[in-house]
């Protein structure tokens, strides 16, 4: 078998194979075509192609399945085309097939990867919605944990001193207010009883501000003595029972002794606040003002006994909140307890989801190679945009090679077959090698000067001298010639005058030929 038969055996091979993956593209299409149509429908049967609904869907994937045919039909016509338009109109049918094999090969590859990673992504979601529990639970205790007793009681009391400053205020610019009309009654007994009066307010004061330090330093060791609860029951893992009893004892006795306090300052405030009021009715009628004075002294006394009542209720109401505060701290310390414990039940299950996992993305091409390129090494780490990348690159790669591999093939075997047998010399092969030679000379020999002389160097001056020119002159010479004789011969016209055969013989013949008588 000589070179030109195997090489049209061979391009008929090529052509074959061609063919035969052009067909089974077509058929690939036909499976991706039916696929699409019949997504999303529950009940799957051949009766239902017939619906126009989805017949409608399905032709036109149909018509691209058999587009296919169509690649190497357009390739052969493509080389053999002589006109350029022919050939641009060809490459641009061709590429646009090709598209459609692409789009067609990357949807049936997208479909195939997206069943396989249906289990892993499943897994996936799992762990992220026990993550996500997690961090819920994270959230919930360090919310719970910034609201502290100590930072709540901080709080109230800032707000106490801005609200009993207020009214401390208020207190101090009507009694200021009273004694300016009270200066115009002033008298011996009267200057008395103001004395005694501002005796009783500065003692009324000292009083509250001994009160509020009390109070304060009860609060602070409630907070101080359920500290030490929390730190003494978290310390003991046994017995927390009889350290609950302790200090339920304890607060009790500091309960008890606040509530004592505050007794024992109601009862002082309202008798300092009695002794007040005798003192202010004994100046009242000692200075007897008039109608109009006694009306406006007797309501700023008012306004004064109704703030000093504003008084004693907000810092009642803010011990309330206090002891509401600690409770509420007490029984946050529990609720954080319960948070932790959830949390390390769902990290226990965090860690076994995110195994099963790995153990399932160890059968995923796509995983693996994503663990490799992004340099991961769990696979739970894995996100889906990294996973996704790597799908995008896999399905490209493929669907490009799968939607060029034909019209190649077709395109080296036409190529083949309508290639022209005569040889044609290289030119572009033969001047590389000669400028290959040329360098690998001029690298292994290179001309080096050593030295540099300067050598005289005989040039030669052409001139011109005037020399007789030759006159040549044309002069005919006779040529011979020949010239035509016709001379006759007779030639016998009577068959007896011809010669017999014994007659004739070479001494004959010659004797006949030199006498005239044969032609």
């Amino acid at each position: 078998m000589n070179y030109k038969e195997l090489k049209l055996k061979e391009s008929k091979h090529l052509m074959i194979s061609a063919w035969s993956l052009e067909i089974t593209f077509c058929i690939i299409g036909l499976a991706v075509a039916i696929s699409l149509s019949m997504q999303g429908m529950k009940d799957f049967n051949l009766s239902s192609m017939l619906n126009p609904v989805i017949l409608v869907g399905f032709l036109p994937l149909l018509a691209i399945a058999f587009a296919e045919l169509t690649k190497i039909p357009l390739v052969k016509g493509f080389l053999l085309a002589k006109s350029a338009v022919t050939k641009v109109f060809a490459g641009f049918l061709l590429l646009l097939v090709c598209g459609m094999t692409f789009e067609t090969m990357s949807t049936g590859l997208e479909q195939n990867i997206t069943n396989r990673e249906h289990e892993i992504k499943n897994k996936r979601i799992a762990v992220n919605q026990i993550g996500e529990s997690i961090e819920v639970l994270s959230n919930k205790i360090n919310s719970i944990e910034n609201l502290s007793a100590k930072e709540i009681r901080e709080d109230i009391d800032k707000g106490i001193q801005a609200s009993l400053a207020t009214i401390n205020d208020d207190i101090e610019s009507l009694k200021i207010r009273e004694k300016e009309i009270k200066t115009n009654f002033n008298s011996t007994e009267v200057n008395e009883l103001i004395r005694q009066l501002s005796t009783l307010e500065k003692s009324k004061e000292q009083k509250t501000d001994l009160f509020e330090k009390s109070l304060s330093q009860i609060n602070k060791e409630l907070l101080k003595l359920n500290e030490d609860e929390q730190s003494q029951l978290g310390k003991t893992t046994f017995f927390k029972g009889g350290i609950i009893d302790k200090f339920a004892n304890r607060r009790d006795q500091i309960k008890a002794d606040k509530d004592l306090l505050i007794s024992k300052y109601d009862k002082t405030i309202k008798s300092i606040e009695r002794k007040i009021t005798t003192i202010n009715n004994k100046i009242a009628k000692l200075s007897e003002p008039d109608t109009r004075t006694k009306k406006e002294l007797s309501l700023i006394a008012k306004q004064i006994q109704n703030l000093i009542q504003d008084k004693n209720t907000i810092i009642k109401n803010a011990n309330k909140s206090a002891e509401t505060s600690i409770e509420i701290a007490k029984q946050n310390k529990l609720v954080i307890n319960q948070l932790e414990s959830q949390k390390a039940l769902l990290s226990e299950d965090y860690a076994a989801a995110r195994n099963e996992l790995a153990v399932s993305a160890e059968d995923s091409v796509i995983h693996r190679m994503a663990l490799k390129v992004f340099g991961v090494d769990h696979a739970a780490d894995l996100t889906e945009d990294q996973t996704g990348l790597i799908s995008l690159i896999f399905i490209f790669s493929i669907a490009s090679f799968l939607a060029l591999i034909g019209p190649g093939i077709t395109f080296v075997a036409m190529k083949n077959l309508i290639e022209e047998h005569r040889s044609r010399r290289p030119t572009i092969r033969p001047a590389i090698r000669r400028v290959l030679i040329s360098l690998r000379k001029r690298i292994m020999k290179p001309r080096i000067i050593t030295q540099i002389e300067e050598v005289e160097v005989e040039k030669e001056v052409i001139k011109e001298i005037e020399v007789e020119k030759k006159v040549y002159e044309k002069v005919e010479v006779p040529t011979p010639y020949e010239i035509t004789k016709f001379v006759g011969v007779p030639v016998p016209t009577d068959p007896k005058d011809l010669p017999l055969m014994p007659e004739i013989n070479d001494s004959g013949l010659n004797r006949l030929i030199q006498g005239g008588k044969a032609a």
